[in-house]
């Protein structure tokens, strides 16, 4: 991960770091989503945990939520991240098919 310290990084890379974390959203992805996301990506608890750089309690907290994920917006999007590289996409409430959010595997190819 980049580092935007204001004596050494340029000014363009911190403003473009604070506007990509502004911009992400993860107040939207539910418990249920993250573990059905780590489910399909055939991963443990302790694989995310380890991908993510937080502890499996805080993972299991956030899995374990029925609602939106509760925590620390920095552990959400380190989950959600390392959920998507591996492969998942979420899906929120308001796409173009029937029924809720979700998730799915990208195509592999």
């Amino acid at each position: 991960m980049v580092r935007c310290d204001t004596f050494r990084s340029p000014r363009a890379l911190c403003q473009h770091l604070w506007i990509t974390l502004i911009l992400m959203d993860h107040s939207s992805i539910t418990g249920r989503q993250l573990a059905a996301a780590r489910t399909l990506a055939e991963m443990s608890q302790a694989d995310v945990a380890r991908a993510a750089n937080v502890s499996v309690p805080t993972l299991k907290r956030m899995e374990g939520a029925s609602g939106a994920v509760p925590g620390m917006t920095n552990n959400v999007a380190a989950v959600v991240r390392a959920l998507e590289a591996a492969g998942v996409t979420f899906i929120d409430g308001d796409y173009s098919g029937s029924g809720g959010p979700g998730v799915r595997l990208r195509d592999p190819s």
